[in-house]
């Protein structure tokens, strides 16, 4: 719809990056056409279906206040990150894939005209603290965090399929706060590079799931540790660091445990992720483990 097109522009445009973790560029807007939708049975909540529930959490920043969104990737989903956008995806991989879904936080004034918009659609709906209705083809989503925060979701998913995913998890862990709070000394561009960083690199690792990601806090950003990273890198100079505390399930399959040290079916919390920068330069992703 145009008005989700032009919003997502507008993010995209205030990004300069991109996330979850360089990639920091905004993915591209979602094709005219939709991906296969998923099945109801496919979109179905974790606790249904016997699956371990995995989450993947960022900041969206508007200029007086932080929403911190959870998004939901059981079953191979994926998700980018952008300044004030999240994409998800519904599969691993989203190179050249178009999301299936978007959620952009609004100004108010802008989330009031969606709700002008839902008060007249035929088929609105109530769920899980969101409004819901279709619009141009699309399920949208609007929530109202705190009487604060306002999100919309696009959804390219149709029906049930999208209520399953989206009614259940995706605003859930949505709160709003000062914006000052997650940082004193990075902007939500570095954090978000970096969280992307770090996903791109856990996809790969067979069987595990993500729960959570979070960043440890600006003390680690300390003489100490820049002295440490910057002893595993010949030539390096890092000025900046960054650490990340993750939990996640390791593979219960043992094929999938093959050339890893993981324990089988083991939950690993307080996980390390250590990123560090030159002066002026990218964010990289040093080390990991504990």
């Amino acid at each position: 719809m145009k008005k989700t097109l032009s919003l997502l522009t507008a993010a995209a445009l205030c990004a300069g990056l991109l996330a979850g973790c360089g990639q920091a560029a905004a993915p591209a807007a979602p094709a005219e056409s939709a991906k296969e939708a998923v099945t109801a049975e496919e979109a179905a909540p974790a606790e249904e279906t016997g699956a371990v529930r995995q989450t993947a959490t960022a900041w969206l920043m508007e200029d007086d206040y932080m929403v911190n969104v959870g998004v939901d990737l059981t079953g191979g989903w994926s998700v980018d990150f952008a300044t004030g956008a999240v994409y998800l995806y519904d599969q691993p991989d989203t190179k050249d894939a178009p999301p299936v879904s978007m959620a952009v936080s609004l100004e108010k004034d802008v989330y009031e005209d969606y709700l002008a918009e839902y008060d007249q659609a035929e088929n609105k709906r109530e769920l899980d603290g969101a409004l819901a209705y279709t619009s141009d083809g699309e399920e949208i989503y609007l929530v109202s965090v705190n009487d604060l925060a306002c999100l919309m979701i696009s959804v390219t998913m149709e029906g049930e399929a999208a209520d399953a995913v989206f009614g259940r998890y995706f605003f859930e862990d949505a709160y709003a706060t000062d914006q000052d709070s997650e940082s004193d000394l990075f902007t939500f561009e570095d954090t978000a590079a970096c969280t992307n960083l770090i996903l791109n690199e856990f996809i790969g690792w067979k069987g595990c799931e993500m729960h959570e990601l979070v960043y440890a806090g600006d003390d680690a950003c300390s003489e100490e540790n820049l002295q440490w990273l910057n002893s595993l890198k010949d030539g390096a100079n890092y000025t900046q660091c960054m650490e990340f505390l993750s939990s996640f399930h390791s593979p219960t399959e043992e094929a999938d445990l093959e050339g890893t040290a993981w324990e089988p079916d083991t939950e690993y919390k307080d996980y390390q992720w250590w990123l560090a920068r030159s002066e002026g330069g990218e964010w990289e992703l040093v080390t990991w483990g504990y």
